[in-house]
């Protein structure tokens, strides 16, 4: 079983492709990916926020470590090497159940069903 993107977008941010950031060494924002799996019609929802260096310093100007998790760093901004990071990612996955991708796939996104616990 394999998954693929199926879509993506940012709700600061409206078209990724001919954004330019002020400064393009000191950036952040959170994307949405549409991820499902090959052959089947239904989605789910993984946020990542992409940010450099400059900005994670910037919003943790007191800290000298931080932990990170769902964050890809990026030391300037290119949407198609952003995009091609987390599309390889995605794409070398494999495994025998949508649940297994999912833990796999939040490695690196938060999952909208992550910690989700049924009545």
């Amino acid at each position: 079983m394999k998954a693929f993107i199926r879509g993506f977008d940012c709700a600061d941010i409206e078209d990724l492709y001919s954004y330019v950031p002020a400064n393009p060494t000191n950036f952040g924002f959170w994307m949405n990916f549409t991820i499902g799996q090959q052959g089947e019609e239904w989605s789910n929802n993984f946020q990542l926020q992409v940010a450099t260096p400059a900005f994670l310093q910037q919003q943790h100007p007191y800290q000298s470590a931080i932990l990170l998790r769902h964050t890809l760093l990026v030391f300037e901004y290119d949407f198609i090497q952003i995009y091609n990071a987390v599309d390889q990612y995605v794409r070398s996955l494999e495994e025998d159940s949508w649940e297994k991708l999912t833990e796999k796939l939040s490695r690196i996104a938060w999952w909208e069903y992550e910690d989700y616990r049924p009545y």
